[in-house]
């Protein structure tokens, strides 16, 4: 083991890494699911953009508070899918096994 290895604080950022492209593909998936349902008639980004993706899998907000001020969620979205979708980012922190 070298020194760096010794000195990793925190969890392995291997399964950071999973984690993060798992969520983001997950998001990815719920968006178009959701854009499904409502039958096509709403765009994808109404739903969320690739830049608030981007955000949610990096920040792994915890409250809808987070999903406005850290992942720039509109009103409308968080009222619409602010709970599914911190219920999704929820299982992966959990499998991340961080806090």
């Amino acid at each position: 083991m070298n020194i760096n290895q010794s000195l990793q604080i925190g969890p392995d950022p291997e399964i950071i890494d999973y984690s993060t492209d798992s969520l983001e593909e997950e998001l990815f998936k719920f968006r178009n699911d959701e854009c499904y349902r409502v039958g096509g008639n709403t765009k994808v980004n109404n739903i969320l953009t690739r830049m608030q993706i981007s955000k949610i899998v990096t920040t792994f907000p915890r409250k809808v508070e987070d999903l406005k001020s850290k992942c720039s969620l509109s009103a409308n979205q968080i009222k619409n899918y602010g709970e599914t979708i911190l219920k999704i980012v929820e299982k992966y922190i959990r499998e991340a096994d961080f806090q």
